[in-house]
């Protein structure tokens, strides 16, 4: 990067008198724009050149009387927003611009109100605190309008995250009960609550030229979250995680339909960055349910307060310990077309047919099926704690393994899990301990509070 500041003339004709002159060359591989105390400043890029020209005076583009200011945003025009304290330390939202300088545009009334993002109208949108209040409460500001804040029925707080050029501005809202809920705000629509996948909460992060919505959102049992990608048209489809994974979350997305987030889970180290294609993949919960005397899959969340039960027969572990079956749940051909491509974990929960059983540990195993057909599977070994009581039953989840993307075709095609336990061992086969038989591992299911599922994303 070059950096220069002084009268370039006045120095080269220096350098022509000098009787000797020394030239030292250093490479440093860590190079800020960064005075003593933090400072905003200007990046322009310089297409012909392919080169950035760091526009940092003394003061960067200035503060507002106080020590410092953060530049957040800057849109196509260069004009750049953020926040800056003034003499009394007060941080106000600003704008910036080449004719006007950097002046303030927001105050919430409180002792911090910061400005995060501007579309190319000049629209910009934040967040601060109001007085006396220790939730944050977002804002849209335009030099036509002024300050507008953005809040809903029933929110004690907001944030405002993303807009568009269409002025379209997405967050999340906080409810009296602590809860959030992504919203979608228009100027003529107002605050929109965009739902849940099946959860209690969600959280919007970004929003395309499109008016599509992505972040993420708790799923049915308000254990997992997971990405979400929300249309006019189609309202919130569950963008689900990486295989292997059994959480996700959006966070950016682009015009094409391009979208960006992690993927995580409690069984791996450190999160994955994931790249979701809004046109080509849709990820769907599937629950497991009994209808009359069927096992059945669909991506419905069960209503019932009392859970469905159902056992495997007895486990022994001498003879092999083989694998005895709990049960396969099917899904009509419709609800599966596509290429599968993806199994995020499947969770279940687990108690004992009989007291007699306490002290036993179990092997799980979670197979999916396509016409009967073995199309993945996973296993979790020497599972603890397992009591008779079902108030007291044992969550667990089964990470699938690898697979190969496998295709059904929406009307013939059969989607089955199938569910099987033997008696607890190490991931090596031998006894993990607790008794060497049981008459029965029992899954429960189909419940509000016990809805045992996994989700599966299919490709187009």
């Amino acid at each position: 990067w070059e950096a220069e500041i002084g009268d370039r003339k006045s120095v080269d004709d220096a350098f022509a008198k000098a009787a000797h002159i020394t030239k030292a060359k250093a490479i440093s591989t860590r190079v800020t724009a960064s005075p003593m105390e933090p400072r905003a400043c200007l990046v322009a890029y310089d297409k012909a050149s392919d080169s950035y020209r760091i526009h940092s005076p003394m003061q960067g583009i200035g503060t507002l009387g106080g020590p410092d200011s953060r530049a957040e945003a800057v849109n196509a025009s260069g004009h750049v927003v953020g926040w800056s304290n003034d003499p009394s330390f007060k941080a106000w939202a600003f704008l910036w611009t080449p004719e006007t300088g950097m002046r303030p545009i927001a105050d919430l009334g409180a002792f911090f109100t910061v400005a995060t993002k501007i579309n190319d109208h000049g629209q910009v949108i934040g967040f601060g605190f109001l007085p006396n209040d220790t939730q944050f409460h977002a804002f849209s500001w335009t030099e036509a309008g002024g300050l507008r804040r953005l809040e809903a029925p029933g929110g004690v707080g907001s944030v405002a995250n993303a807009l568009n050029n269409s002025g379209q501005v997405v967050g999340t809202v906080t409810l009296a009960d602590g809860r959030s809920r992504a919203f979608l705000w228009t100027e003529a629509g107002g605050m929109v609550d965009l739902g849940t996948l099946e959860g209690s909460q969600a959280r919007a992060s970004a929003i395309n030229a499109s008016g599509h919505v992505v972040g993420s959102s708790l799923i049915a049992g308000n254990l997992k979250w997971h990405a979400f990608l929300w249309t006019p048209a189609g309202g919130m489809v569950d963008l689900g995680p990486l295989p292997g994974f059994d959480e996700s979350a959006a966070t950016h997305l682009n015009d094409r339909g391009e979208i960006v987030g992690t993927s995580s889970s409690s069984f791996v180290v450190g999160p994955r960055a994931t790249l979701w294609r809004e046109s080509t993949a849709r990820a769907t919960n599937v629950f497991l349910h009994r209808a009359g005397s069927s096992l059945v899959l669909d991506g419905v969340g069960p209503t019932a307060a009392a859970p469905a039960s159902l056992d495997s027969v007895g486990l022994k572990f001498s003879g092999g310990n083989p694998w005895k079956e709990i049960g396969t749940w099917s899904a009509p051909p419709a609800f599966t077309t596509g290429t599968l491509d993806s199994l995020s974990p499947l969770h279940g929960w687990v108690g004992l047919k009989t007291s007699d059983d306490i002290g036993t540990r179990f092997d799980l195993r979670a197979e999916i099926l396509k016409n009967g057909v073995l199309v993945g599977s996973g296993e979790v070994a020497c599972i603890t704690g397992v009591t008779r009581n079902p108030a007291q039953a044992v969550e667990v989840s089964v990470p699938f393994g690898p697979f190969s993307p496998t295709s059904f075709n929406g009307t013939a095609d059969v989607l089955s899990a199938r569910l099987l336990a033997r008696i607890g061992t190490t991931y090596s086969g031998g006894f993990c301990g607790g008794h060497s038989n049981a008459t029965g591992l029992r899954l429960y299911f189909d419940a509000i509070s016990r809805p045992s599922r996994f989700d599966v994303r299919f490709v187009d």
